[in-house]
């Protein structure tokens, strides 16, 4: 009855904000492998490095990139409107092939801004880490549209509130609260990252389980970097938007003051208004 309103909805939301995906379907299980849930997830955030984070997060010799599969899986998605089956509950799990002793994950940067998507992962997955890269949520904003609109993708009402959401990451990190413990949460500022990189994924490893000490050859490369010219906005539209964020980044810092979020790394944010 309601199969057409479905797909109607899912094809109206890619019109409009050209974000939300259909996952692939499952790779090839390699001979010698095996499949099961992921030893980790990857939930957020969008233009905040996650493509470069994941690259060298499976570039160590104990973690596996599965062939034929994207790093982002969008498992997902579809059910904010759809029913989750127990079906769809065992389908997760063919999407992460591994060879016995290597971890094998995902990185989906909308499963955090997502309302349905954490307590459907933790059905899934409910033993896999998550990792999340926050960036300062201006220029996120920034980034994220200026991304779309390259593609083709209009800047309308929709896909600005829909990017101005994905930038308030308290609520979202409160939701993922509600599924998982904060032991299976690692979250990192990606200008922190930029700034010692090193570090950042050693520590990336260490709350994997992997050896610390091992440096991965792309340590330095960028991957999937914004082209093309930036948003143009004026200053005033620019303070405008800070000020609507500081209220989040405030309740942020306060919410969750192991996450050591340093406002000296979010400009934006380092002085009252």
């Amino acid at each position: 009855m309601f199969g057409g309103w479905r797909r109607a909805v899912r094809r109206a939301a890619a019109r409009v904000a050209g974000q939300r995906q259909s996952a692939p379907p499952p790779p090839r299980c390699p001979e010698g492998w095996r499949t099961g849930g992921p030893d980790f997830v990857g939930i957020g955030a969008m233009k905040a490095g996650t493509s470069w984070w994941y690259a060298l997060v499976v570039e160590h010799p104990d973690a596996v990139d599965v062939p034929g599969r994207p790093k982002e899986v969008h498992y997902f998605d579809r059910f904010s409107v759809e029913e989750f089956s127990p079906e769809d509950r065992e389908g997760y799990a063919a999407f992460f092939p591994r060879p016995s002793g290597r971890l094998v994950g995902e990185w989906t940067p909308r499963y955090m801004h997502d309302f349905a998507t954490p307590a459907l992962l933790a059905d899934c997955a409910p033993d896999a880490k998550l990792l999340v890269l926050l960036r300062d949520p201006v220029e996120r904003f920034i980034s994220g549209v200026t991304h779309e609109t390259t593609r083709g993708w209009p800047a309308t009402d929709v896909m600005l509130a829909d990017h101005f959401a994905r930038g308030v990451y308290v609520d979202q990190l409160e939701r993922v609260a509600q599924s998982y413990s904060r032991d299976k949460l690692l979250v990192l500022q990606y200008e922190r990252c930029v700034a010692s990189t090193r570090a950042a994924i050693a520590t990336t490893y260490e709350f994997l389980g992997l050896d610390r000490g091992f440096a991965p050859p792309s340590l330095d490369r960028r991957i999937n970097e914004t082209s093309g010219p930036p948003l143009d906005m004026s200053p005033a539209t620019r303070r405008r938007l800070v000020d609507a964020y500081r209220p989040s980044v405030d309740r942020l810092v306060a919410a969750f003051p192991d996450l050591e979020v340093d406002l000296d790394l979010w400009p934006n944010f380092t002085t009252a208004a």
